[in-house]
C-alpha cells in the first residue's frame, strides 16, 4: 500500500469518529422570551413600609438573569426627582435582585422603584421598563417578625390532611424570602420542598406527594428577617398527620389542549392534559411526536394539569400526536389502566397574543357577596397554572388561599370564611403565561364587598 493510500484510509477512518464524538442533533435555540419583573417586596402600592429598609427591596424576575446587568444603573430608587443611593445584589438560582438603601428613608414619603435595561442569561433585554411605588410609614420598625399560629396551614395537630395540600406559613409582617429556611420531615426522612412567597405568606410545595397516614413535622428556622432587618428569634415547629388512603378509583384524562383533531394550532403551543384528580407527577409519561419522531421537551405539573413544553417551536402544517402513557397514579396509588392519545395539526403562525382576564366571580364591584364564596378568575385562553400568582386581602391582612385550575378558570379557596360587610381586594399578578409562553403584561385588580348578614 502506498503512503498516499494509507493517508487516505486514515482520513476516511477519522472522519466518522469526529462526527460521532460531536454533538448529536442541533443545539436548541436560547429562550427568546423577554424577562419580566414578576413581583417586588414591598409590593407595588404598599403603605407603611419601614423607613429602615436594611433588609432591602426584593425584585423577583421571571427567569435567570445576567448578573452583570443588575446594578445601581439598571435598578434605581427615587424620591421625586432625587435618586436614593443604595447597594444592588443578585442571587443566581432564585432570580432575585435586592436593592438596599444606603441610609434610612424619609417617613410618610412616596418612593418609586424602576428596573430597566436588564438582560436575562441569554442576553435578551426586558421589552419595557418596570416601575412601581410604595409609601413609607412614620417610624423605624424595631419589632421582630414571627409566625402567626392561627394562620399556619395545616394547623398544629391537624389530622386527615390531604397529601397534596400546600403548607402555608403566615408571618406577622413582610419578610425577605431569601432568609426563610424551612424543613419538612417524617421520622428521620426529610422531604424536599419548593417555596413561593406572596404577601406575608410562604407557601411550600413538597417535591413528591406526601405519604398517607403519616405524621409530618415542619420547622421554620430562626433568623427570618423582615424588611427592616429584624430577625425572628426562635424556630417555629409544628406537626400534622395526613389522611389514611381510601380512594380506589383510578385517575383518567378529563380534557386536553389543543382539542382532539384541532387544526391551525400555533407552532409555539405547549400541549396539556387535565386529570380527574391530583396525581403523582413522577408517574406521568407525557410525549409528543410527529411522523413517529419524538419531540424534545419537558413536562411540568400543577394541581391536576400536566403541560408538555417543546424545546423548540413545532413545524408548520404538521400532524402531531400527544400521548400520556398508562400507569399514571393518583395520590392513593391507583393507576390509570389505559394510555390516552390525541392528534392535532399545526398552522402557519406563532401565537403572539398574551392572555388576559375575561371574567371574575364575584364580579368587579359586587356587593352582598356570600362569606363562604371561593373567588375565581377566567382567562381568555388556557394558561400555565404554575405562573398564576393570586393575592386576596382585606385592609392590610392577606387571606391565604389554595388554587384549583381547570380549563381556563382558576378557583381560589380561602382558608376560612370571609368577614361580614368587608371590602376585599383581589389581584392576579402580571406574568401569567399562556401555553405558547406569552405573558400577561399587567396586574389585574378587582374588589368586592361581603354581605352584612
Amino acid at each position: 500500500m502506498t503512503k498516499t493510500s494509507i493517508l487516505l484510509s486514515a482520513v476516511l477512518l477519522v472522519g466518522p469518529l469526529l462526527t460521532a464524538c460531536g454533538r448529536e442533533g442541533p443545539i436548541p435555540p436560547p429562550d427568546r422570551t423577554p424577562p419580566q419583573v414578576n413581583s417586588t417586596i414591598p409590593a407595588n402600592g404598599s403603605v407603611g413600609v419601614p423607613v429602615n429598609l436594611s433588609g432591602g427591596i426584593t425584585i423577583h424576575f421571571s427567569k435567570e438573569m445576567d448578573a452583570s446587568t443588575i446594578n445601581d444603573q439598571t435598578i434605581a430608587l427615587a424620591e421625586g426627582q432625587n435618586s436614593v443611593p443604595g447597594l444592588v445584589t443578585y442571587t443566581a438560582g432564585v432570580s432575585n435582585a435586592v436593592f438596599t438603601p444606603s441610609s434610612v428613608l424619609n417617613p410618610t414619603t412616596l418612593y418609586r422603584l424602576s428596573v430597566n435595561e436588564v438582560k436575562d442569561a441569554y442576553g435578551i433585554p426586558m421589552d419595557a421598563p418596570y416601575i412601581c411605588s410604595f409609601n413609607t410609614g412614620t417610624a423605624p420598625d424595631t419589632t421582630s417578625p414571627y409566625v402567626v399560629d392561627t394562620d399556619t396551614k395545616p394547623g398544629n395537630g391537624s389530622v386527615n390532611v390531604q397529601p397534596n395540600a400546600p403548607i402555608i406559613v403566615d408571618f406577622s409582617e413582610l419578610v425577605v424570602p431569601a432568609t426563610i429556611s424551612f424543613v419538612l420531615s417524617a421520622g428521620s426522612s426529610t422531604v424536599p420542598c419548593t417555596m413561593s412567597y406572596s404577601g406575608t405568606n410562604a407557601i411550600f410545595a413538597p417535591s413528591n406527594v406526601l405519604a398517607y397516614g403519616t405524621q409530618y413535622t415542619a420547622m421554620v428556622n430562626a433568623g427570618v428577617r423582615d424588611l427592616a432587618g429584624n430577625t425572628m428569634q426562635n424556630d417555629y415547629i409544628w406537626s400534622f398527620t395526613t389522611t389514611a388512603a381510601s380512594d380506589t378509583i383510578p385517575p383518567v384524562v378529563m380534557a386536553n389542549t389543543p382539542s382532539v383533531g384541532a387544526t391551525g394550532v400555533a407552532v409555539n403551543i405547549a400541549p396539556s392534559v387535565m386529570f380527574s384528580e391530583p396525581v403523582d407527577p413522577t408517574t406521568i409519561t407525557f410525549t409528543l411526536s410527529a411522523g413517529g419522531s419524538p419531540v424534545a421537551g419537558n413536562m411540568t405539573y400543577s394541581g391536576t394539569i400536566a403541560i408538555f413544553t417543546p424545546s423548540i417551536s413545532l413545524a408548520y402544517s404538521t400532524l402531531y400526536t400527544a400521548t400520556v402513557s398508562a400507569g399514571v397514579r393518583d395520590l392513593a396509588g391507583n393507576a390509570m389502566p389505559n394510555g390516552y392519545l390525541w392528534s392535532f395539526v399545526t398552522g402557519t403562525a406563532l401565537d403572539m397574543i398574551p392572555p388576559s382576564v375575561t371574567g371574575t366571580i364575584p364580579a368587579v364591584g359586587a356587593t352582598g357577596v356570600a362569606v363562604n364564596l371561593a373567588p375565581s378568575v377566567t382567562f381568555s385562553e388556557p394558561v400555565d397554572p404554575t405562573t398564576i400568582s393570586f393575592v386576596l386581602s382585606a385592609a392590610s391582612s392577606t387571606v391565604p388561599c389554595t388554587m384549583n385550575y381547570s380549563g381556563t378558570t382558576a378557583v381560589f379557596k380561602p382558608s376560612g370564611a370571609f368577614k361580614k360587610n368587608t371590602l376585599y381586594t383581589a389581584r392576579v399578578s402580571a406574568g401569567v403565561r399562556d401555553l405558547a409562553g406569552n405573558a400577561m403584561p399587567n396586574d389585574y385588580f378587582w374588589s368586592f364587598t361581603t354581605s352584612k348578614n
